[in-house]
């Protein structure tokens, strides 16, 4: 019995996965009919791209937890509520959307969306109707993702994220510059300094995750052969959006989403200095600096790694700063000891603001975020995704997959990151670069692999 090799087509995901012609997807059929269904998921991935990454009560200083209904979440809700209806369909109609979310990786995701949907039925009391709901979205997005991908193509998916973290930047910037009362986030730290950061659309740290993650895409697009700009004046604008990230990011002063950018980047470019002529530059590089900063502490007799280059990290010039890691060493202590009284259940998903009222709201790290929020078990399928991301992400030859696969890896020490309320363009991302073997078989995976190691630049 002979099978047709699946192939990948990154403009237009219409056609599904087939093996021979007796497994046409029902989604394809579907289509056909409903011309303007994978319009909706374009839309759909631009509005939840843009949408879910605000947070105007972020922008202020208080430390009152904001975790009930207004017109933002009820806006995010009916989203969910359309992206949760076209996921169903794809999940029930698309034989490639369930190869996928039944893969290994598919399948720990499923089990971890169960794990939240069953333990926040145990949820912290004040906020147990917003942690179901959250697991439910959770469960939606990631039924939707899969779905999208197969309506609209590889491509046009990423482009339009793209076209969302732009926006959300752009508007981020007019508020900044006009509307200071509103684009200024005033910080102080502990040592009652007073910083002030980009914010307008959320907290300074979203919005420097979404400027790292404009860049990166954009770098890692215009790297891979199969989803390159096919007009040089893509390159251009390309290009645009990456300076507009590098601005975004240092107005808004996000360390680690500057860091895990970086290191993005880095594996970007990976397979051109990963050869002889590129580790020794490397090494004869870090030679150099090591015997320059040595001789020039010999000479002076000054500490210049502490006193000038790594205090010019810091928001306060003190060190300390950076050896607590801004104060997260207390939080994550607390976030221990919180899981601790909740093993087997957590405390639910999105309980955080009020469990870690005094503790800044937030875990930052998204381990202890999902153990937090689903337990112990929850913790554990995060921990297991993420040495999938660093075993085969980081191996990949595709470089739109390693770079999501970095990312996620550096920002997680430090941040939440993968599971929000309302998924981030972080999780459908971190979702999509999990999904992408089973998504186009390993057939597929290795054409396109093939190819993109050859780099376009």
């Amino acid at each position: 019995m002979s099978s047709v090799q699946p192939a990948l087509n990154v403009d237009s995901g219409t056609r599904a996965h087939r093996i021979g012609d007796a497994n046409e997807s029902l989604l394809t059929q579907f289509t056909t009919k409903v011309a303007l269904l994978p319009v909706v998921s374009a839309l759909l991935v631009f509005f939840a791209t843009f949408v879910n990454t605000l947070d105007i009560g972020g922008v202020t200083s208080s430390d009152e937890p904001d975790v009930g209904l207004n017109a933002m979440v009820a806006v995010k809700l009916g989203l969910a509520a359309v992206v949760a209806m076209v996921g169903f369909v794809g999940l029930v109609s698309s034989h490639q959307v369930r190869q996928a979310l039944f893969g290994i990786p598919g399948l720990a995701l499923v089990i971890l969306g169960a794990v939240f949907v069953l333990t926040s039925v145990f949820a912290f009391e004040e906020t147990a109707l917003v942690c179901q709901a959250a697991a439910l979205i959770f469960c939606a997005y990631l039924c939707f993702v899969p779905t999208a991908v197969s309506l609209i193509g590889l491509r046009t998916f990423l482009y339009v994220v793209i076209a969302g973290l732009t926006v959300h930047m752009l508007m981020n910037w007019f508020l900044y510059l006009f509307v200071p009362s509103l684009g200024l986030f005033e910080e102080e730290l502990w040592d009652s300094t007073l910083v002030y950061r980009m914010g307008g659309l959320g907290h300074p740290n979203s919005g420097g995750r979404v400027a790292a993650l404009a860049g990166v895409l954009c770098l890692a697009m215009m790297r891979s052969r199969d989803l390159a700009p096919r007009f040089r004046g893509s390159y251009a604008l390309l290009g645009l959006i990456i300076g507009l990230a590098i601005a975004t990011s240092a107005a808004c002063y996000s360390r680690t989403s500057i860091l895990a950018a970086g290191a993005a980047a880095f594996f970007l470019f990976v397979d051109r200095v990963w050869s002889r002529n590129g580790i020794a530059l490397i090494a004869l590089g870090f030679s150099l600096l090591v015997v320059g900063i040595v001789g020039l502490e010999l000479s002076t007799g000054s500490d210049f790694v502490a006193e000038k280059v790594l205090s010019s990290t810091t928001k306060t010039g003190d060190l300390q700063e950076l050896t607590t890691a801004t104060g997260r060493n207390v939080i994550w202590a607390e976030a221990i000891r919180k899981i601790a009284e909740r093993p087997l259940t957590g405390w639910g998903l999105n309980s955080a603001p009020l469990v870690l009222i005094d503790f800044s709201q937030h875990t930052h790290n998204a381990v202890l975020h999902a153990a937090l929020s689903g337990g112990l078990i929850a913790g554990v399928l995060v921990v297991l995704l993420l040495l999938w991301n660093l075993i085969f992400g980081l191996s990949s030859n595709e470089p739109i997959i390693r770079a999501i696969s970095v990312f996620v890896l550096i920002s997680s020490l430090f941040e939440d990151t993968i599971i929000d309320t309302f998924p981030f363009p972080t999780t459908t991302l971190w979702i999509f670069a999990l999904l992408f073997p089973s998504l186009y078989g390993v057939s597929a995976v290795r054409q396109i692999s093939d190819r993109s190691s050859q780099p376009r630049f």
